[in-house]
């Protein structure tokens, strides 16, 4: 857990001095690196997601991770989803962008020697709030409901996270 904190700031710190003033105005993709607390099964969640914002929809590819916690018996989890978002349009001089998303993709649940892998769906929403030229400060909450013999069948997660537009 402590090697993805530790990528995860790296990566942010790299966006955050290498690209501010050298993205046009109108963004091709945007990506996103996030950690945040599942609401059911209380442990860190880390992950990344790459966006194609076509305004107003786009489509995101995220990747998250949880650890296993040997204690409560919860199984390391792992989720891939390819999300449909609805997103507000950004007008110049506003700072914060409102977003809908639904999508799907894959889940896998590891715990000592036993591995469940199945279908996964998601349905959520959050904001994108500029903090300076393409960096952005993200919030969301997304429900997942996991298909087949998942240890729970269903996931709130909260996270924030840093997005840059380039």
């Amino acid at each position: 857990m402590h090697d993805c904190a530790r990528i995860g700031r790296a990566l942010t710190a790299a966006l955050l001095v290498a690209l501010p003033g050298v993205c046009p105005d109108r963004a091709f993709a945007d990506l996103t690196v996030f950690a945040g607390r599942a609401a059911n099964a209380p442990r860190t969640a880390v992950g990344a997601a790459l966006g194609l914002p076509l305004e107003p929809f786009g489509l995101e590819f995220e990747y998250a991770g949880m650890p296993a916690d040997p204690v409560a018996g919860a199984p390391a989890l792992q989720t891939g989803l390819l999300n449909l978002m609805v997103r507000t349009p950004l007008r110049t001089g506003r700072r914060i962008q409102v977003y809908a998303s639904v999508g799907g993709g894959a889940y896998r649940e590891r715990r000592e020697a036993h591995t469940r892998t199945g279908l996964a769906v998601g349905a959520g929403g959050g904001a994108y709030v500029r903090l300076a030229g393409p960096v952005r400060a993200r919030v969301d909450y997304r429900l997942l409901a996991f298909r087949g013999d998942a240890r729970h069948r269903r996931l709130g997660r909260a996270y924030a996270g840093l997005d840059v537009a380039f």
